[in-house]
């Protein structure tokens, strides 16, 4: 998690704090309820030793700006994860709370 945070930072010096949560169906639905932009990674071109990382700094060449939520999708032995990202570790864990708020009612519906 370490270095996903500082290949985004490295294009975006102001993010300072990220969090990663496991990504599914009922994450991604509060997302969009609580209208938080994300952006998700390519499953193709997964190489190195670090493909996720891989896949991430990837994307980040093609972003114009700065990420709320970049989401790896995940692949074979890969696990889906969402990661967030903000100027302070207060606000980025406001930003889960939010998602948090958002993902509760769902999940009590599944």
């Amino acid at each position: 998690m370490a270095r996903v945070l500082l290949a985004v930072q490295s294009n975006f010096p102001d993010i300072r704090a990220t969090i990663n949560v496991r990504f599914d169906d009922g994450v991604e639905r509060a997302l969009q309820k609580s209208k938080s932009e994300y952006t998700v990674t390519s499953l193709l071109h997964r190489e190195g030793t670090d493909p996720v990382l891989q896949s991430i700094q990837n994307l980040l060449h093609k972003l114009r700006k700065k990420p709320e939520a970049i989401v790896d999708a995940g692949g074979l032995g890969i696990e889906p994860m969402m990661y967030l990202f903000a100027d302070t570790a207060t606000n980025v864990v406001r930003k889960a709370i939010g998602i948090a708020h958002a993902y509760a009612p769902l999940a009590s519906v599944n």
